[in-house]
Formats: structure tokens, C-alpha cells, sequence
């Protein structure tokens, strides 16, 4: 894998899932109200903490970018409730997206701490050439 995509890939999922994923169901609920805006508000402001946030320890690395990851996810659920003391289906899923935003982040986590494995190469003489 390219290392240049490997070191950003907890951040460049966040972003993938919220420009596809919080950005579409932003735009198909209809008109964007002030709490939708707040919770595309917070998701980006995640994505940017995911890309700053450290690796660390030697346990659970991605502790630090998956824990702002999932703390957007509850204040994402929280906003609504503050505001109207209700929650939408589009709010709902924004909240959704938040969630997959943190599992995308924690896979990034995964690839970017995975060690990387030798190839083993196999050399063959001219009998095991297929026909």
C-alpha cells in the first residue's frame, strides 16, 4: 500500500464517509435547517481532529482518533435534542454517519498500524510452466 495513503487513511475515511455519506443525507432531507448545519459542523470539525490527533500507546493506538470520533457521534446526537428536544430522521441518520465516521477512522487506524508483511517470491523451473 502507498505510504502516503497509509499514514492518512484514518483521516481520509473520516472524509470520505462525511462528504459521501453526511453531505448527501444533509442535501436529500430537504431544506438544511440550523441543527443540520451544526451537525455537518461538528462531523468536519471530527475529520480535521482525526487528521491531528496522535497514534498512541501500544494497545488500542487509535484510542485518541476514535475517541473524538465517538465523541462527535454523541454530541452529533446531542445537538438535536438541545435545540428542539426532538430528533428528525434526517438528524438521525447525520447521527448514523457520525457513527460509521468513527468505525471508518478506527479502520484507518487498522490499516495505518498494520505491519507490513514480506512477499515471499517462488521460483520455478520450466516444468512448472502451465500449457
Amino acid at each position: 500500500m502507498n505510504s502516503a495513503l497509509k499514514n492518512y487513511a484514518p483521516s481520509v475515511l473520516s472524509f470520505l464517509v462525511l462528504v459521501i455519506g453526511a453531505v448527501q443525507v444533509a442535501v436529500a432531507s430537504g431544506p438544511i435547517d440550523g441543527v443540520t448545519i451544526a451537525q455537518l459542523v461538528v462531523l468536519t470539525i471530527t475529520t480535521f481532529t482525526t487528521w491531528l490527533a496522535p497514534l498512541i500507546g501500544e494497545r488500542w493506538r487509535g484510542k485518541v482518533k476514535t475517541g473524538l470520533e465517538l465523541l462527535g457521534v454523541a454530541i452529533t446526537l446531542a445537538i438535536p435534542f438541545i435545540a428542539s428536544g426532538t430528533i428528525t430522521w434526517a438528524e438521525g441518520l447525520l447521527v448514523a454517519v457520525a457513527f460509521m465516521k468513527a468505525g471508518a477512522a478506527e479502520l484507518g487506524v487498522q490499516i495505518r498500524t498494520e505491519p507490513v508483511q514480506p512477499v515471499a517470491v517462488v521460483e520455478s523451473g520450466p516444468d512448472h510452466r502451465a500449457f
